[in-house]
């Protein structure tokens, strides 16, 4: 089997061990109980987190970032994020300096500041200078990996230290939903998935 279709039949092995074992928890032993949820919501979780790695896997992030995005300079006042968080969909935001993406300005680091007062301090002093970044090419299987394995939610696609793109949590889980649909919809006898049906198209890259 494939490494996503051996999950999947692991995952459903052990819910069905975990409802077995429950089941006999109710009768002899009520700490079985919370074992086999134990083991029922993690099976769950694998096979999910495969499936979604799974359905990453084969797209690349020029294919799925968002090419319309605002940025933000070191010496911009904290004040100037929250109007644009508030005027539009995008809560983190690149810091650019001198057309280099220098850091991120996140929605927490935000929210946190501006609750201590430090609604006029400048971005530079609560951006993060550490911060992932993903090249065009890069699958979004490893770009979703590494924003579960950090505090970030938002991923800027650069290359040759041009900020082409935004890669996020959200663009992701629309991308496996759209994907899954497109799939069941083929499944189901409808027209073959196209490359270039998710595709940017070029104007928004330029």
């Amino acid at each position: 089997m494939d490494y996503a279709q051996a999950t999947r039949t692991a995952a459903n092995v052990g819910q069905g061990a975990a409802f077995v074992l429950g089941f006999l928890g109710l009768f002899f032993n009520p700490f079985l109980v919370f074992i086999a949820l134990f083991v029922w919501i993690g099976a769950g979780q694998e096979a999910a987190m495969t499936e979604t790695k799974s359905a990453l896997k084969s797209i690349l992030a020029r294919d799925a970032m968002i090419p319309e995005f605002r940025t933000l300079s070191p010496r911009d006042e904290l004040s100037k994020a929250v109007r644009l968080a508030l005027g539009g969909w995008q809560q983190d935001f690149p810091v650019v300096d001198q057309g280099r993406v220098v850091g991120m300005l996140l929605r927490a680091d935000t929210i946190d500041r501006v609750a201590h007062g430090d609604v006029h301090s400048m971005v530079e002093r609560a951006m993060r200078a550490d911060f992932p970044v993903a090249s065009p090419l890069e699958p979004l299987e490893s770009i979703f990996s590494r924003l579960h394995e950090t505090e970030v939610s938002t991923v800027p696609i650069v290359e040759n230290g041009r900020l082409l793109g935004l890669v996020t949590l959200a663009t992701l889980t629309e991308q496996v939903i759209v994907r899954a649909a497109l799939s069941k919809a083929e499944m189901n006898g409808g027209s073959p998935i196209q490359p270039d049906v998710l595709a940017v198209p070029e104007r928004l890259k330029s």
